[in-house]
């Protein structure tokens, strides 16, 4: 069953996703992925996430940088 509401993730999510890789984490996006939602992380979630993250995040690269993929950023336009 698709849900059609999109799911939000902040940066503390898109941080535990890349640097915890707990299974509770990854289980709640990959749970959100199968599930037809899109997933949505604003652009200063994600810059903060980086920050934090430095140069090690392969896993949250695969989400952001794949543009057929299922994260949306949405970037603030004046």
């Amino acid at each position: 069953m698709t849900n059609s509401r999109p799911l939000i993730l902040d940066a503390s999510v898109l941080v535990a996703y890349e640097r915890e890789l707990t299974r509770r984490t990854q289980a709640f996006v990959v749970a959100a992925i199968t599930d037809g939602r899109i997933l949505v992380a604003s652009a200063l979630s994600l810059a903060v996430a980086a920050a934090e993250l430095v140069d090690q995040h392969g896993e949250l690269s695969w989400l952001v940088e794949d543009s057929e993929g299922p994260l949306q950023v949405l970037h603030y336009r004046r």
